[in-house]
């Protein structure tokens, strides 16, 4: 099945291709299941994601992950 990603900030690819890093607002989506934090690394590779959240300028986290799936 395809993924689909996106992200506000920007979105970059390791040098060997099989690693993306999202920056601010960022998304992915994989069948019914939906993960959204301020930063996603997505690991192809090994079909592993990591997700959390990042400190404003005062120093409080925002865009802690938030994990659906429509199955339930």
């Amino acid at each position: 099945a395809e993924v689909s990603y996106s992200a506000s900030d920007s979105i970059v690819l390791s040098p060997e291709g099989q690693k993306f890093f999202l920056y601010g607002n960022a998304a992915i989506k994989y069948r019914d299941i939906d993960l959204k934090a301020a930063y996603i690394e997505l690991d192809m590779d090994s079909t592993t994601a990591y997700a959390c959240g990042v400190k404003d300028s005062s120093g409080v986290v925002q865009g802690l992950p938030v994990f659906t799936d429509k199955n339930g």
